[in-house]
């Protein structure tokens, strides 16, 4: 999702040092992590939500089964071409 480098990592350790302060930054830290993993976890909560409302897994199992569906009758009409 993001590309972010060693130089923009950096850059925002340095930037965060200078708007919090050393003192502050440990705590800070904590609490910035504390809420990004409570927005992954929701954000896993809903994505598994929606999928199991949508049925995305049956989908895909019907998508994969009308593609062989397609390559058996491709393969059985090129056979057919062979022995006219």
């Amino acid at each position: 999702m993001f590309q972010i480098g060693f130089p923009e990592l950096l850059t925002l350790l340095v930037l965060a040092l200078l708007l919090v302060g050393p003192k502050r930054l440990p705590e800070v830290a904590k609490f910035l992590i504390r809420i990004g993993s409570k927005l992954k976890s929701q954000y896993e909560k809903i994505s598994n939500e929606i999928n199991d409302e949508i049925g995305t897994e049956e989908i895909k199992k019907d998508i994969f089964n009308e593609m062989k569906l397609r390559e058996l009758e491709l393969e059985n009409s090129e056979g057919d071409d062979g022995e006219k």
